[in-house]
């Protein structure tokens, strides 16, 4: 079993995703404003004049990757259980932060959306595990049950992403529109009354 390879597709996979649906969702930087310089390990280095690329993954899977791996090295032997527990750690921290990121683009949605909201939802996790057991049986031996936990990962922290970025563009969109309401309809400066025409002369005395 090549667990270094399992992991590189994971990395791989997430961190590829997140700087585009990022860059998408990330309302644009104000002009000439100096970004912020990233905190260690949160985020990642942006393309000039882009927003910064933000992590997906938390800090402490990548310590306990980088702990199996060092481990997996110094016994020269996989070690499949340490691998898993790392995936289905920050499956959950991921899953956490796929429902805060639901109850926030919930407030900000009207009764209706939010009923679309929670179909969509339960839809998507229907197609998570339909797609993640395509691809390598949750319940089988490894390698199986780490390729299963990689793309029910993956998924969710995509999904994730995805929500967060819909309900900050909702968010600003609405904050737009209550500017506009408050700034109200803008006030047409009335034209300057022409000057009164002269009175004629007089005509002259005969």
């Amino acid at each position: 079993m090549n667990t270094v390879r399992i992991l590189s597709i994971l990395a791989v996979a997430c961190l590829a995703a997140a700087p585009a649906l990022a860059q998408m969702k990330a309302p644009p930087p104000p002009p000439q404003a100096p970004l912020a310089a990233p905190a260690p390990n949160q985020a990642r280095e942006a393309p000039p004049g882009g927003p910064p690329q933000t992590d997906p993954l938390t800090r402490d899977f990548r310590e306990c990757i980088q702990k199996a791996q060092a481990a997996m090295q110094e016994k020269k032997a996989d070690d499949p259980v340490a691998i898993l527990g790392c995936l289905t750690g920050e499956l959950k921290r991921q899953e956490a932060r796929l429902t805060s990121a639901t109850q926030k683009l919930s407030k900000i949605m009207p009764a209706e959306g939010r009923k679309r909201l929670d179909v969509a939802n339960a839809d998507w996790r229907r197609f998570r595990g339909s797609e993640c057991n395509l691809i390598a049986d949750e319940n089988g031996p490894p390698p199986a049950n780490l390729e299963n936990a990689n793309c029910r990962l993956r998924m969710t922290t995509m999904r994730a992403l995805d929500i967060d970025g819909s309900a900050n563009m909702l968010a600003r969109q609405e904050a737009a529109m209550k500017a506009q309401r408050e700034a109200g309809p803008a006030t047409a400066t009335p034209p300057a009354a022409a000057p009164p025409a002269p009175a004629p002369a007089p005509a002259p005395a005969k």
